[in-house]
């Protein structure tokens, strides 16, 4: 039988340390049910249209995960991912990715006859080797491909939409010295206007006009230089869409295969992060590429109900070699 002291000690010990036994016991318990944080730096033109938040409730539900969305320009989204905290990068990425992802998703050869319906989608590519240390992201995927569109002054006074494709509404700008705008900050989609310059023969700046000029600035604020200069540029279909001036600008060229700009889903490197849980990552990859989701992608309209700006991952897009 314990003495009235030893009781009192004992009573003291338990007064001081049950509280804590307690939250410990909460804590456990929320590390199993609470919502965990998934972090995407996306592509601010994904997020401005709502395709993005459209997509991304189904996954947080089927993984109890609260998605965390960093929309800005690609160039900005990639130091972003560099400075860590991002899960997975889903940004037009182009040449830029290269430097600290590894290769590009292959892209299907073009055929010219698009897939007759969604049906036709491909399961998703098998998990690519592991990258070198170095690398801080890896496992690039193809998402989606969003139309573009070549913009021109509402008068058009350099007649481009006279010429036979886009990539001779180009040789024309570089003929007359035509101004157009290009966005720096998106290297994405200055590697896919690279392509159709260079088909042109077009392989430095200089030999592309004296009205070429390279904006430090996104997709959107470049529409509003271009539409305000009364000058030419190439933009994604919902940029322009969503943020023209009425009576500014046309569209001249458009519902051209080699008008599309890809969208990659890119995930941590976990071999240079070693003990990193990427399974959520890959996840999150594999559901953007699933069927139910590219069916969504693929029906996706704008606020008239009329425009399709988006294709599936697997759409036969042109690209210039």
């Amino acid at each position: 039988m314990f003495s009235r002291r030893t009781l009192q000690k004992l009573t003291l010990v338990l007064f001081l340390f049950l509280p804590i036994f307690l939250l410990a016991g909460c804590s456990l318990d929320r590390k199993e049910s609470e919502t965990r944080w998934f972090v995407v730096a996306v592509d601010q033109s994904l997020e401005q249209d709502g395709l993005i938040t459209k997509l991304i409730p189904t996954f947080e539900k089927e993984n109890n995960v609260k998605v965390k969305l960093l929309p800005v320009d690609t160039s900005e989204a990639i130091r972003y991912a560099k400075a860590g905290g991002v899960d997975v990068l889903l940004v037009s990425g182009g040449d830029e990715l290269l430097k600290f992802a590894g290769e590009a998703p292959p892209v299907k050869p073009f055929s010219g006859i698009p897939d007759p319906t969604p049906t036709a989608a491909p399961q998703p590519t098998p998990t690519p080797t592991a990258l070198p240390f170095e690398m801080p992201f890896a496992e690039r995927k193809q998402v989606l491909w969003s139309q573009l569109v070549m913009i021109a002054p509402a008068n058009d006074p350099a007649g481009i939409a006279l010429q036979p494709n886009v990539a001779k509404g180009l040789q024309r700008i570089a003929d007359l010295n035509a101004l157009y705008f290009v966005a720096g900050r998106e290297p994405g989609l200055i590697s896919q206007v690279e392509n159709l310059w260079k088909l042109m023969g077009k392989y430095d700046i200089p030999s592309r006009g004296k009205g070429y000029k390279v904006e430090d600035v996104g997709m959107t604020e470049l529409l509003r230089i271009a539409e305000n200069a009364h000058g030419y540029a190439i933009i994604p279909l919902n940029v322009y869409l969503n943020n023209r001036q009425e009576g500014k600008s046309k569209i001249i060229f458009d519902k051209d295969y080699a008008l599309y700009l890809g969208y990659e889903a890119t995930i941590r490197n976990y071999i240079s992060i070693p003990g990193q849980n990427i399974n959520l990552s890959r996840k999150f990859v594999d559901f953007l590429q699933s069927d139910s989701t590219q069916n969504i992608i693929t029906d996706y309209t704008n606020d008239n109900g009329q425009t399709h700006p988006y294709r599936p991952y697997w759409f036969p897009v042109y690209i210039p070699r």
